[in-house]
């Protein structure tokens, strides 16, 4: 069956000498893989459709075999690539590794990803740090944020990845303490709705908040990302 769906680009791998495989994430949530014959010549009418990181609007046969398709045709409707903004690239680059590399596909979203995909430009920190949260919640692991996770506390002190939350001053034993408007932004980052990002843009994330986030989840989620790595050495 022939589909015309808009997707977003997460990666461009090539494929034999002038082919092109892009990983598509779809308006209808799924990754598409999608084959782009003579991607690489000069002459190739989806040029612009195959570069990372872009919405684009795609036509091909959505009944071949399992997650892989030929491309028939591709319109370029918004380009998120910057070509002067390294950390605006690097948070796009984290996203998009995040959104192919994840294991349980039922957790991706199409809104969201575009959501954070527009805030790269506005919030470079701020955008992969939404990110991670929305995927531990998605899957279930979001941090206990209301309450010491041991003990029901109110009064915390600090972040347990290993208990899975807040600890209080009794619990917290060789935890950090953390400031209490760290813990504020915290709180605030795992209970923020995906739809209502507009209510932390006024906060002030720095790359501490996106540490503390990111340490969270991926002492729960067992991924190895370069491109989290390469994004963590443009702060240091």
């Amino acid at each position: 069956m022939i589909k015309t769906l808009k997707g977003l680009v997460i990666s461009a791998n090539d494929f034999r000498e002038k082919d092109v495989i892009l990983t598509i994430l779809l308006e209808d949530d799924r990754l598409k893989s999608l084959i782009v014959k003579g991607a690489k010549t000069m002459t190739s009418h989806s040029r612009a459709a195959i570069l990372p990181y872009t919405l684009c609007e795609f036509v091909f046969d959505d009944s071949e075999v399992k997650d892989l398709a030929i491309l028939k045709s591709a319109h370029l409707i918004k380009s998120y690539f910057s070509t002067s903004d390294l950390y605006q690239n690097a948070a796009l680059a984290l996203i998009g590794e995040l959104t192919w590399r994840i294991e349980e596909r039922d957790v991706l979203s199409f809104d969201l990803t575009q959501v954070c995909f527009d805030l790269c430009k506005e919030n470079a920190i701020l955008a992969p740090t939404f990110y991670l949260a929305q995927l531990l919640k998605a899957l279930g692991l979001s941090p206990m944020v209301d309450h010491c996770v041991i003990c029901d506390e109110l009064k915390v002190v600090g972040l347990n990845n290993h208990e899975g939350g807040f600890v209080c001053h009794k619990h917290a034993l060789k935890t950090d303490c953390l400031a209490v408007e760290r813990l504020k932004k915290f709180r605030l980052l795992n209970r923020c709705p995906p739809d209502q990002v507009a209510l932390i843009k006024k906060q002030d994330f720095d790359f501490s908040d996106f540490l503390l986030e990111a340490e969270f989840f991926f002492y729960h989620v067992d991924l190895k990302l370069k491109a989290y790595d390469f994004f963590k050495s443009l702060f240091k």
